[in-house]
């Protein structure tokens, strides 16, 4: 009978082993577990009353430089359309002014009063002299 009971003991003996590893292998997964769980978690700190009060500076800071860019956006595209208006009114003397003198021009070359030779002899100056050809030719 020793050798039956022989093989009971063996396997009472491996069944406790494996319980023990079992166990040993459970608790080394739970420990693992723990520590990572706790590694994945982010550590969240707490800003102190310095740091708080430094970084609400400098955004009051950032605001204020904000609004004054702003402002003077507001008086940049103020003082643009301002501008913009009086080049259109200079625009359009301009256009005025040209028309006055091609007609000023065709009713003297129409009247032949004015010679040719005389209008450009009369010039007072070189550049005198170059405007009335460039309105005569």
């Amino acid at each position: 009978m020793s050798g039956k009971w022989g093989c009971v003991a063996q396997v009472g003996t491996l069944v406790t082993m494996s319980l023990r590893r079992t166990a040993s292998l459970t608790l080394t997964c739970a420990i693992a577990a723990c520590i990572a769980g706790s590694l994945a978690v982010p550590a969240v700190a707490t800003p102190s009353a310095s740091q708080t009060s430094a970084d609400r500076a400098v955004v009051e800071r950032a605001v204020e430089r904000f609004e004054a860019a702003q402002a003077r956006s507001a008086d940049l595209n103020a003082r643009m359309a301002l501008a913009s208006a009086e080049l259109d009114r200079v625009v359009a003397e301009e256009n005025q002014a040209r028309d006055r003198l091609s007609s000023r021009v065709q009713a003297m070359y129409r009247s032949a009063d004015v010679g040719f030779i005389p209008a450009l002899l009369d010039a007072s100056t070189i550049q005198d002299f170059v405007a009335r050809w460039d309105l005569l030719a």
